[in-house]
């Protein structure tokens, strides 16, 4: 980085000099998480809590196997619910697709070629 450089992280402002490349910022306390966070988390909760509520109401076809995309959800709800970090990647993973080393012959690619 050269000269100083602002950077604007939450309700703080941290500065860096030259040379300060490996220095990682300050993290946030939770009271400035939730001050920044709050009311964006509780509008999201809110849009899952209502897609949830329309899957509920809407009438099933009867015979139908079971749909993998919502034991996904639940899922994904249940892993929120763990405590520590990491639950972004591991919900991240529930909706991946596991690595295919094959993929580019799967998709007709050659390696190196582009679309």
């Amino acid at each position: 980085m050269i000269g100083k450089i602002r950077q604007s992280v939450g309700l703080r402002t941290l500065k860096f000099e030259k040379g300060d490349a490996n220095v990682m910022p300050q993290p946030r306390d939770a009271a400035d998480v939730l001050n920044r966070d709050f009311l964006e988390t509780r509008g999201r909760i809110l849009e899952v809590a209502a897609a949830l509520d329309r899957l509920d109401r809407a009438p099933g076809r009867a015979g139908d196997p079971p749909d993998r995309r919502l034991a996904q959800l639940r899922q994904a709800l249940e892993a929120l619910l763990e405590p520590g970090p990491g639950r972004a990647e591991t919900v991240q993973r529930l909706f991946s697709l596991e690595y295919d080393p094959g993929w580019q012959q799967t998709h007709g690619l050659r390696p190196g070629q582009s679309h």
